[in-house]
């Protein structure tokens, strides 16, 4: 018969990683090895270790289950716990991937996570840990191929629009939203827009029986516009930048005439 054991891997500020093997010291060789790699899969638990060094942690046994059902309630109630805390290096709330739980493992793991709210502090704790991190370009190829191809389902598109209709950003929220942008050069500057993509989105914008907004047919309102021009008060464009509108404009027309002709 299997022994499910769960184990702790504890830093000395008190903040812990929960996870859970049927071979716990082949694991904890997996996790040590790992993290003297640099290559854990956990990043904050990485970043702790090459802080602090292997001394700042302490490997514990926690408990010992019978059955992986039985494992996975116990897990997902102690990363809970250390999540109230604010002192959790686990990303996920636990529980053994890739298996079915019975309907009573479900009830109990609901009934843990129902009515739960992250606290400013935490929301902050969680802010410091991860600014500053940064993507290999590994991890970002990576990310890239698993989103290709990907589509929401009506649904979710659904969902996502109720439950961002009517929701407003506070002004301290706005302000720290500009904060973070000013002096930031944006990531597709000086980077010419390939054909292809040109080609799309003028498919895109000019489908028939669609008509654009600057044409005289849009459905802007007077608020809308009065925004939009308050938006544009004191704003002076770049002599690059009036350049390309120029250019643009003039190959517009260009074309406009040789749509005539």
């Amino acid at each position: 018969m299997k022994t499910y054991h769960l184990y702790t891997i504890t830093h000395t500020s008190g903040r812990t990683y929960v996870g859970q093997s049927v071979e716990p010291l082949k694991r904890k060789g997996a996790h040590f090895n790992a993290l003297k790699n640099g290559n854990h899969q956990n990043c904050r638990l990485q970043r702790a270790w090459n802080r602090d060094g292997e001394s700042a942690f302490k490997w514990s046994m926690l408990s010992e289950h019978e059955t992986q059902e039985s494992c996975d309630a116990a897990e997902v109630t102690a990363i809970a716990e250390w999540q109230d805390k604010g002192l959790c290096y686990n990303f996920r709330g636990g529980g053994h991937e890739g298996s079915t739980h019975s309907p009573e493992t479900r009830e109990k793991m609901r009934k843990i996570m129902t009515g739960r709210t992250i606290t400013q502090e935490w929301r902050d704790k969680i802010a410091a840990t991860l600014r500053g991190s940064k993507a290999s370009e590994e991890t970002k190829r990576k990310l890239s191929e698993a989103g290709k191809g990907r589509k929401r389902s009506a649904e979710t598109n659904a969902k996502i629009v109720k439950a961002c209709t009517g929701r407003k950003r506070t002004e301290e929220s706005k302000a720290r939203m500009s904060a973070a942008a000013m002096g930031r050069v944006p990531w597709n500057k000086g980077v010419p827009m390939r054909a292809e993509t040109k080609e799309k989105l003028s498919h895109t914008m000019f489908k028939p029986g669609i008509v654009p907004w600057n044409t005289g047919g849009g459905t802007y309102t007077k608020e809308r516009c009065e925004q939009i021009r308050r938006s544009k008060l004191g704003k002076k464009a770049s002599a690059e930048t009036r350049q390309r509108m120029a250019e643009s404009q003039r190959l517009r027309r260009a074309k406009e005439k040789a749509e005539v002709a």
